[in-house]
């Protein structure tokens, strides 16, 4: 795994799901609080979104372990 592959990738997985909530929001606050399908597949979405941003940020975790084990190697 090359690491400038796996951090870009991950804050591409990041910034798609952040866009991704932001529309969720927009809709929800759209639907003027009556529950209808476009609200309900907004609320889908979101938890969707939520979980994209969540794995891009346990990839970014894992890199920079990864990056911390190979100083202490070198250390």
């Amino acid at each position: 795994m090359r690491i400038p592959t796996a951090t870009a990738s991950a804050l591409t997985t990041i910034r798609q799901g952040m866009r991704g909530l932001d529309r969720n929001a927009a809709d929800i606050a759209n639907s003027n609080g009556s529950p209808d399908a476009a609200t309900l597949e907004a609320l889908v979405d979101g938890k969707r979104n939520r979980l994209q941003v969540e794995a891009g940020v346990k990839v970014l975790q894992t890199v920079d372990d990864m990056l911390g084990s190979l100083l202490d190697e070198h250390a």
